[in-house]
């Protein structure tokens, strides 16, 4: 599958912006897994469990000193605006629901994305640990929402200089 994405990403392209015409070739590229990488945007020691509530899915991931952990990660099939509601205390259950089959109430869970800041007061009672993960660039803690973007960004960094 990562193959399939990389191969249609590489090549020529063509786009219009503004009513003007660019063309640019993509010679290399990588996949990485959206929810998890948010990760290396601020490395923790230790087990570390990371949530992404995005508007249709929450990516679920697991990390052990660095290494993604795929039999304890996954996607849940609905996010923030999946149900008539914006039930953030339903939305905290749900997760709660299928997380807590794999994962402990007292593990290090961080949260991600743009809901990060707001959810946390409903996720607390079934992970008392749990907190928003501020992703760190140029020396200053950024928001949440940015914690996919910036781990992106470093990760390239590190692959392509």
């Amino acid at each position: 599958e990562k193959s399939r994405i990389k191969e249609m990403v590489k090549g020529w392209h063509t786009i219009i912006v503004n009513g003007v015409e660019k063309s640019f070739n993509i010679r290399n590229c990588e996949v990485a897994a959206e929810g998890v990488s948010s990760y290396w945007s601020n490395p923790q020691s230790g087990l570390v469990r990371i949530l992404d509530i995005g508007s249709g899915t929450v990516n679920y991931s697991t990390v052990l000193d660095g290494r993604f952990i795929d039999k304890d990660s996954g996607t849940l099939p609905f996010g923030m605006n999946t149900n008539k509601t914006n039930n953030l205390q339903a939305l905290s259950r749900g997760i709660a629901t299928h997380t807590l089959k794999k994962w402990s109430p007292q593990d290090k869970v961080f949260v991600v994305g743009g809901i990060a800041e707001t959810i946390l007061p409903h996720l607390k009672q079934y992970f008392p640990n749990v907190e928003a993960l501020y992703p760190i660039f140029n020396q200053q803690y950024i928001n949440p929402i940015f914690a996919n973007a910036i781990a992106f960004y470093i990760i390239g960094v590190n692959i392509y200089g």
